[in-house]
């Protein structure tokens, strides 16, 4: 999924990939509108499909950590609960501007249920969910796309209307899209999918991954000045990269 303005850094690194999947976002309606494009792309093609979303400005010190429990997420949504398995982050800090996944009691398996989201709480919520095993929301999960689509049917009723009456048949010329996304309401999918999908998520908790959202130049600095300072002499220490589209 790609930022049109963006056009001029992404066309040459995506330039390898099948171009009728690279899919591009006119004008920004939100993280949801984004994904719901993509979820229909996917289902037009294969109905069963089952996805992983990986949000592309992250950070990670230990790559094995983050991919077995992304692993775990696929088996579990694989399931029949017909759940959106999250990838939760054992927190260091009561970051108020992440989102945050407070797990249900422990189950079998290792997707747990959720008894809370909240998206970016005040400091004194995040303190209170970091001191009740409340994890970070990583924005990575696995989910079956016919799960996503009624979580948004459900969720977001206004968006999935629009677009698909708005939406020419295989998503048309350029022009087309931009009519379409410009008639979308903007619909953040943490606050206004996830938030409202509770009773319907189920939680992987992934410990001592590093993992670290870069979307602030401080959190980069931070993130770098890290990866300065794990650097040996022979270079880079394995597992050490950013996660890039």
């Amino acid at each position: 999924m790609a930022r049109a303005p963006h056009r001029a850094w992404w066309k040459p690194e995506l330039r390898h990939l099948v171009q009728e999947n690279v899919l591009v976002q006119p004008q920004s309606r939100g993280t949801g509108a984004a994904l719901f494009q993509a979820l229909i792309h996917i289902l037009l093609r294969d109905e069963h499909a089952i996805i992983v979303v990986l949000p592309c400005d992250h950070g990670v010190d230990d790559d094995d950590r983050l991919f077995t429990a992304i692993e775990r997420a696929v088996e579990a949504a694989r399931e029949p609960s017909e759940s959106l398995v999250l990838v939760g982050v054992a927190p260091t800090t009561p970051e108020p501007q992440y989102g945050w996944i407070l797990p249900a009691p422990g189950g079998p398996g290792p997707a747990r249920a959720v008894r809370r989201f909240e998206e970016k709480p005040s400091l004194r919520d995040a303190c209170a969910l970091m001191e009740a095993g409340g994890l970070w929301n990583s924005l990575i999960f696995a989910v079956s796309g016919r799960t996503l689509l009624t979580r948004f049917m459900d969720a977001a009723p206004r968006l999935v209307e629009t677009y698909l009456w708005k939406m020419p048949a295989g998503h048309g010329s350029e022009e087309a899209l931009l009519e379409c996304f410009s008639s979308l309401p903007f619909t953040d999918l943490s606050r206004h999918v996830l938030e409202r999908s509770v009773p319907h998520l189920r939680v992987v908790p992934v410990h001592g991954s590093g993992w670290t959202d870069l979307g602030t130049p401080n959190r980069l600095e931070t993130w770098l000045h890290r990866q300065r300072r794990r650097v040996s002499p022979a270079g880079v220490e394995p597992g050490m990269r950013l996660l890039t589209p």
